[in-house]
C-alpha cells in the first residue's frame, strides 16, 4: 500500500528469519536443541498466526518475511525434523515429573507443547510450509 494511503501512525513490520546452520549428525545435540526450540517458540507460532489471519475474511494481512537459505535447509531436512516429535515428547515427560510447587506452570507449558505437537502433526498431513 502506498505510504500516503496508510494514514498517520501506520506501522510496518519486516521480519527476517534466520538461524545459524545447526545441523548436527548427532541426535540430541545442543545445535539440534536450538533448532527445535526455535520451531517451538518462533516458527510454528508465527505460522499459526499467519494461517489464522489469512483465513479471516475481515483481515487484510500484509507481511514481508525473509527466510535465509540456512533456515530453509533446516526446515526442509526430513531426518532432522523427524526427531522433533521425540524432542517434544521428552519435554512433556519431564513436565509430568515437576514438583508440586511448579504444577501450574508445568501444566501450562505441557498444554502449550501439546498444541505445538498437534500443529506439527497437522503440517505433516497437509500442504503446510515449514
Amino acid at each position: 500500500m502506498p505510504a500516503g494511503d496508510r494514514g498517520i501512525g501506520a506501522l510496518d513490520f519486516v521480519l527476517h528469519a534466520h538461524l545459524p546452520y545447526v545441523r548436527s549428525s548427532e541426535p540430541g545435540s545442543l545445535e539440534e536443541d536450538w533448532y527445535f526450540q526455535a520451531l517451538q517458540e518462533c516458527y510454528l507460532p508465527l505460522l499459526e498466526v499467519l494461517e489464522r489471519t489469512a483465513a479471516d475474511p475481515q483481515q487484510r494481512p500484509r507481511l514481508t518475511l525473509g527466510l535465509s537459505p540456512t533456515l530453509l535447509s533446516l526446515l526442509s531436512d526430513p531426518d532432522l525434523n523427524g526427531r522433533f516429535p521425540a524432542w517434544i515428547a521428552l519435554r512433556r515427560q519431564l513436565l509430568q515429573e515437576a514438583p508440586p510447587t511448579l504444577a501450574v506452570p508445568a501444566h501450562h507449558l505441557e498444554a502449550q507443547l501439546g498444541a505445538v505437537m498437534a500443529q506439527w502433526q497437522a503440517c505433516g498431513s497437509r500442504e503446510c510450509s515449514i
